[in-house]
């Protein structure tokens, strides 16, 4: 992989997945299996290990609000033995949008912090 980091996003309902380099200006393409809702993006910062910051579009005419563009940011603070995630995810298109990515990030930090405390801390 000539040492570059990727950046590996499921989601948690369906299971579909993106992998691309982690690297501001890469894109990132998903498809969805059985539809065609496709979402992409571009990475626009990525600061090891502490922030990344990206751009999400629905593409196509099957999805939600095609075209429209938001961003996500993920930052990680380290305190004392644990870190603290913070996730905004802003500039989505109606309250609708914002319920349903909602609902979607929620599943994929609960889906995060199930394997991340399995062993039981």
């Amino acid at each position: 992989m000539n040492g570059k980091q990727l950046y590996r996003m499921r989601a948690p309902a369906s299971g579909r997945e993106a992998i691309a380099p982690a690297e501001p200006g890469q894109i990132y393409r998903d498809r969805e299996t059985g539809e065609v809702h496709a979402v992409g993006g571009e990475y626009r910062e990525v600061v090891r290990p502490t922030r990344l910051v990206y751009t999400w579009c629905w593409q196509g005419d099957g999805g939600p609000h095609p075209g429209h563009t938001s961003i996500v940011s993920v930052e990680f603070h380290a305190d004392g033995d644990h870190t603290t995630l913070v996730l905004e995810h802003s500039g989505l298109a109606s309250e609708d949008s914002r319920r349903r990515h909602g609902e979607g990030w929620k599943g994929a930090l609960d889906n995060l912090a199930r394997r991340i405390f399995a062993a039981g801390e």
